[in-house]
């Protein structure tokens, strides 16, 4: 008998990530919608319950990146209910106007791009390896490349010298770093890892008054709409040409290069080490 395949979506309520729910549910998955507001995520799964769009459905999850035992929990919770995780999809995202700190004493943008779904992917892994063929998607940005010096190894969480968008691009370069260095080490589970830059998307990321760059920027570049950004999230997540693809930089459905710092396989380790550390996971 054939089983219905699952899939988590983080910051599944909007933008990408309502998107990327919908059409996976859409081609027939169980889609647990990893949410910070379960009000909204459950509002989100009641429709996708009744849209008729396809033979899929969706359940909600509570898990706030933004404190790491959520995270935890979430991650129990969603393997004691579903043992075979098909695909997770790593999307929730912060835009700060300001430092500020989780109750875990993390920078918010760095635990909430990065760290967040660092923790969440590995504690996932035995649903993902159980599935045989699991599929990691990691939404990033191609403002990764703006993080031109590299990983700040030395002040990772930026206490000197911070400011928005290069926390942003900071973060983002972390995740592409992730992605590639969890395609290298899950290849033996048969889990694949992709990460995707969804090109300018008109989301809420930026909430609050957008800076005159910001403000040019608008006016300049033409913004997808989430439908078009999650569309090589989605394809990577649940399409046959896109299985066995691991270890890819993608945007429009094609592997692109991502920076040259991102590709730096011995930074990618000792990320990995330092992100390893920083959550705990060397005790398990």
């Amino acid at each position: 008998m054939e089983t219905t395949p699952v899939a988590a979506v983080t910051g599944a309520t909007g933008g990408i990530g309502g998107a990327i729910a919908r059409r996976l549910a859409a081609r027939g998955m169980h889609v647990l919608l990893l949410v910070r507001n379960a009000e909204r995520g459950e509002r989100l799964a009641e429709g996708i319950c009744q849209s008729g769009d396809g033979s899929g459905s969706a359940a909600v999850i509570r898990c706030d990146l933004a404190e790491l035992s959520s995270v935890r929990c979430a991650a129990r919770e969603l393997l004691d209910t579903c043992p075979r995780l098909d695909v997770l999809v790593n999307n929730a995202g912060v835009y700060c106007r300001s430092r500020s700190e989780t109750p875990d004493g993390h920078e918010l943008t760095w635990q909430v791009n990065y760290l967040s779904h660092f923790l969440l992917s590995n504690l996932l892994l035995p649903g993902l390896a159980a599935a045989g063929h699991g599929r990691v998607v990691i939404v990033s940005s191609g403002a990764h490349i703006a993080a031109w010096r590299g990983i700040r190894f030395d002040d990772p969480e930026l206490h000197h010298g911070w400011s928005s968008f290069p926390a942003y691009a900071h973060a983002k370069l972390a995740g592409v770093m992730f992605g590639l260095a969890a395609a290298r080490r899950w290849l033996p589970d048969g889990i694949s890892v992709n990460v995707v830059h969804p090109g300018h998307v008109a989301t809420g990321l930026y909430a609050g008054e957008a800076t005159p760059a910001e403000r040019i920027q608008a006016a300049l570049v033409r913004q997808r709409t989430p439908d078009e950004g999650a569309d090589t999230a989605v394809w990577l997540a649940s399409s046959e040409e896109a299985r066995g693809l691991t270890g890819g930089y993608y945007q429009d459905r094609r592997a692109i290069r991502p920076s040259r710092r991102a590709t730096d396989e011995g930074d990618q380790d000792r990320l990995w080490d330092l992100s390893m550390a920083t959550t705990g996971l060397e005790s398990r």
